[in-house]
């Protein structure tokens, strides 16, 4: 019997404006406007930490200018990766696809399909890094204190360079996965290229729960496996939505329009026996009189 719990997760869902595909790459984009805003954030409080309180702490005795350094670095840092975190908190992952292709981000995807976006959680992760490699920067001795100098803007640039590029990867050509009409295409986080496993070699009947961060295409594993910590999506969603198009091979070809979507949520609204043929069937054996 469905609980209170479970109709509560189910309106949730249903209500989201993230199950609009238009909208949920606009609020994405947003995401990771907010990122690199805390970015800018980051360097600054760390500037103000060496600039400003490392000088300070050079009259103070050794253990309390070393434990107040210690301090305000460790404060500077978990202002923007903790503002960043308790953001993506509050975000559930969506339960929709991107479609493919569009305007933007067009190298997702070479021809039709829904397209599952890369996650904004790799925002928390650069946030910690630029905090940490803004305080090994060239500062240039003024009097009493620090200044920045040429060596600290170009040692700047050198810190940044890995962030834009990764910025830059993400947001054309990093993890990806896509449905189109012939199968799943995977692009592994490391991977230089791409790898496409057809329908017919996805089964995921035996998925009954997803309790790892990682998603077998088949229950031996030799399909492929989807990298679901790079992927913002909620991964019950896509586990189901990839049975459903490794089941009903009707429905392949409405991969990569907006009516397709339209389709997929409303057949994945009705009961879980209605979506999967084969367990209706043994079902009706098991109830069928002798």
């Amino acid at each position: 019997m469905p609980t209170a719990s479970s109709h509560h997760q189910q309106n949730r869902h249903a209500a989201s404006p993230l199950r609009d595909p238009v909208t949920m790459l606009r609020h994405w984009a947003l995401l990771w406007a907010a990122g690199s805003a805390l970015a800018v954030a980051a360097v600054a409080l760390r500037l103000l930490v060496e600039l400003w309180l490392r000088p300070l702490t050079w009259d103070l005795p050794g253990w309390l200018g070393v434990s107040g350094l210690v301090g305000a670095t460790l404060l500077a840092a978990s202002i923007p990766v903790g503002l960043m975190a308790g953001r993506l908190r509050g975000e559930p992952p969506p339960s929709t696809f991107a479609l493919a292709p569009g305007p933007w981000p067009g190298g997702w995807s070479a021809g039709p399909g829904f397209i599952v976006l890369p996650t904004p959680w790799v925002a928390v992760l650069a946030l910690g890094y630029l905090s940490v490699g803004v305080g090994v920067l060239p500062f240039t001795p003024d009097g009493d204190g620090l200044t920045t100098g040429p060596g600290t803007w170009l040692g700047l640039l050198a810190l940044m360079a890995p962030l834009a590029g990764l910025v830059a990867w993400m947001t054309t050509r990093g993890p990806q996965v896509a449905l189109t009409p012939d199968g799943v295409v995977l692009r592994p986080a490391l991977a230089a290229r791409e790898r496409v496993i057809a329908w017919d070699d996805i089964d995921l009947s035996w998925a009954s729960g997803l309790r790892t961060r990682r998603l077998p295409l088949a229950a031996d594993s030799r399909a492929g496996v989807v990298p679901l910590s790079w992927l913002w999506v909620d991964p019950t969603f896509l586990a189901v939505a990839l049975r459903h198009y490794a089941t009903h091979p009707a429905e392949r070809d409405s991969i990569g329009s907006d009516a397709g979507l339209r389709r997929l949520h409303a057949a994945l609204a009705r009961p879980i026996v209605d979506a999967i043929p084969r367990q209706r069937a043994a079902d009706s054996e098991e109830t069928t009189p002798a």
